[in-house]
């Protein structure tokens, strides 16, 4: 009897999710067109080490295209460097004009950094430095033309910024 409760429950769920799926995919309008990216990568560094888990964002400095917006991100791996992604890993951003934003996660603290948040905390290791766009000093510009870009190795630090 258990057997076949698990194995209605495990049909119950594919009809659901098949049927979920294939209405996101009937032919209707798509909520965006993907816009042409161009790869963009780099590397952080705080107090002078590689940074792993840092958490880097794009926002448009003229602010979201409202007709088509987009979200351009990425996080940096063990050896401080990172590739933005927009629609699926590492390919880059739309051209334009961005201002970056960092922040640094604990992923080792998951538990804790889930229950900071309940109480509405970051877990930002930066304790939001680098997190506002209207604050930050770090821009890049990605032209239509370009075949990638590399904005270098950005240094951050966990004490005030002077």
């Amino acid at each position: 009897m258990l057997q076949v409760a698990r194995c209605l429950r495990g049909c119950l769920l594919f009809v659901v999710a098949t049927t979920l799926f294939s209405c996101g995919r009937s032919g209707g309008p798509k909520p965006h067109d993907p816009k042409p990216t161009i790869p963009v990568y780099g590397e952080v560094y705080i107090d002078g080490q590689p940074a792993w888990h840092v958490q880097v964002d794009l926002t448009p400095k003229g602010g979201p295209d409202a007709s088509n917006p987009t979200s351009s991100y990425g996080e940096s791996g063990q050896d401080g460097r990172f590739a933005i992604m927009t629609y699926s890993t590492s390919d880059g951003a739309p051209p334009g004009e961005y201002i970056l934003t960092f922040q640094w996660y604990d992923r080792t603290k998951q538990p804790q950094a889930i229950r900071a948040a309940a109480e509405g905390e970051t877990g930002d290791q930066l304790d939001g430095m680098y997190a506002d766009p209207n604050n930050s000093r770090y821009t890049i510009t990605i032209d239509a033309d370009a075949t990638e870009v590399d904005v270098g190795r950005i240094h951050l630090k966990t004490q005030q910024r002077g």
